[in-house]
C-alpha cells in the first residue's frame, strides 16, 4: 500500500523499511495518508517531492504534525525568517531537519549561534543558508556546543564551526589548530 501510496518502486520500499522498519505497522488511511496530505500541504510539496522526503526521512511519517512537525517548520522559518519558498526548498535539501529534536537540539543550537553570530556582526538566516540546515541538525550537547565552547576558548570566531560542523573531530581539532596564531 505504501508502494502504491507514494509511487514507490520495490528497492524505495525496501530502502524506506530497512531505514524506519516501523513504517510497517502504520495504517495507511488512519497514519500515512494523512501525514503525506498534510506535509504536501505544509510545504506545497508536488508528489515527487513527498515521495523523496519520505525515502530519505521516512520516520517523518511516525511524527506528530501537530506536536512535531508543524511547530519545528514554524521555528525554524521564524528564526531564520525563511520565505515559504525558501523553507521548502531547505527542508528538501535537508529532510534530516524533521528528525532533529526541537527542544534539545534546534532551540538550544539556534539561539547559541544567534548569540555568537552577532557579536561577529553576523546574521544566522545568511550562515545558515551559505551552509545549509545541516549545521543545525547536529547533537547540541555532544557536538555543537563543546565545538563552539572550544572555538571559542581558542581565541577563533565561532562562525567557523558553521563550517566545519561536519567534518569529524580529528578534523575539527586540525582546523582548529591551524586557526590558532603562531609565534612572534
Amino acid at each position: 500500500a505504501l508502494r502504491s501510496l507514494l509511487g514507490l518502486s520495490e528497492a524505495e520500499v525496501r530502502k524506506v523499511v530497512l531505514t524506519s522498519p516501523t513504517v510497517l505497522s502504520y495504517s495507511i488511511e488512519d497514519n500515512v495518508r494523512p501525514k503525506v496530505a498534510a506535509l504536501r500541504s505544509l510545504l506545497d510539496l508536488s508528489e515527487a517531492e513527498v515521495r523523496k522526503l519520505v525515502i530519505s526521512q521516512p520516520s517523518v511519517l511516525g511524527y506528530s504534525i501537530e506536536e512535531n512537525v508543524r511547530p519545528k517548520l514554524a521555528f525554524l522559518q521564524a528564526e531564520l525568517r525563511l520565505s515559504d519558498a525558501e523553507l521548502r526548498a531547505e527542508v528538501l535539501r535537508q529532510p534530516k531537519i524533521l528528525s532533529t529534536s526541537l527542544e534539545r537540539s534546534l532551540r538550544p543550537t539556534v539561539a547559541l549561534f544567534h548569540r555568537e553570530l552577532a557579536r561577529e556582526g553576523l546574521e544566522l538566516r545568511d550562515e545558515v543558508l551559505r551552509s545549509s540546515l545541516t549545521c543545525l541538525t547536529y547533537s547540541f550537547e555532544r557536538r555543537v556546543q563543546p565545538r563552539v565552547e572550544r572555538t571559542l576558548a581558542a581565541g577563533v570566531a565561532a562562525s567557523g564551526v558553521l563550517r566545519t560542523i561536519r567534518v569529524t573531530d580529528a578534523r575539527f581539532d586540525a582546523w582548529l589548530e591551524r586557526q590558532q596564531p603562531t609565534g612572534p
